[in-house]
């Protein structure tokens, strides 16, 4: 009886593990792919803000402008820079996520277990930044 209820409990909490890992693993891939969308987006309002400030630049050029108006579009573009940088490392941060729900955050950084468990790294773990999100 008693090894019955014991298996009947381990049972029970490798469904529930199971089903964690699953919902974590949903998780971190919605996060990943809302992550990315904002990325996209903050770079197309960074260059709409881009060309807006460039077409100001000509209007000012051209006399029909102040440059109150430069200045003010120089803070939109700021703005979207901060914006863009903001969602880049939101995009990195849930790219994290996910290695980490598939076990994979060793490998991606070049570290390979065995070398992690004995503590000897042969070689050096810091891994390349990549500039944009990766798809």
């Amino acid at each position: 009886m008693c090894d019955e209820l014991l298996l009947r409990t381990s049972e029970t909490r490798f469904l529930q593990l199971q089903n964690q890992a699953e919902v974590e693993l949903e998780d971190a891939i919605i996060s990943l792919r809302r992550a990315r969308i904002s990325y996209q987006a903050a770079v197309r309002a960074r260059n709409l803000q881009q060309e807006s400030l460039d077409v100001e630049r000509a209007r000012l050029d051209a006399g029909i402008s102040t440059p109150f108006f430069v200045m003010q579009y120089q803070s939109y573009l700021a703005q979207a820079r901060s914006t863009e940088l903001v969602a880049k490392g939101n995009y990195f941060k849930a790219r994290s996520a996910l290695d980490r729900v598939l076990g994979a955050s060793l490998e991606i950084n070049g570290i390979h277990f065995a070398e992690a468990y004995q503590g000897q790294i042969q070689k050096s773990s810091i891994p390349a930044v990549p500039s944009e999100p990766r798809q």
